[in-house]
């Protein structure tokens, strides 16, 4: 199993499956961004969703990708600018799906 598996099933009881999406509320979200800096996971994005009783809806202006070439500084420390990413949204109704990358080395 990898790290990225330990990662997932370690935060199974704390996420909402969705049409193939894992999300996580935003406190929820920062908990797992730190398990990702402790495991050297990187963040590559995170992208925010409304969740409805018959489907979800992203919501692309609470979302952030920081592998393209505008965000590429913030992918060094991926894990500090998720937070603060994060916890500007705490409090609000969004969930939230985080793309992992390799381990970092």
């Amino acid at each position: 199993m990898t790290r990225r598996d330990n990662l997932q099933n370690g935060f199974a009881e704390r996420r909402l499956q969705r049409f193939g999406l894992q999300l996580y509320r935003a406190i929820d979200a920062i908990d797992f961004v730190r398990r990702c800096r402790h495991l050297r996971l990187r963040i590559l994005g995170i992208d925010a969703f409304l969740v409805f009783p018959n489907g979800v809806q992203p919501v692309m202006e609470h979302s952030i990708d920081f592998s393209s070439e505008g965000n590429i500084d913030l992918l060094n420390d991926s894990w500090s600018a998720a937070e603060r990413f994060l916890s500007e949204r705490d409090g609000t109704s969004l969930f939230f799906e985080i793309v992992v990358d390799s381990p970092a080395v």
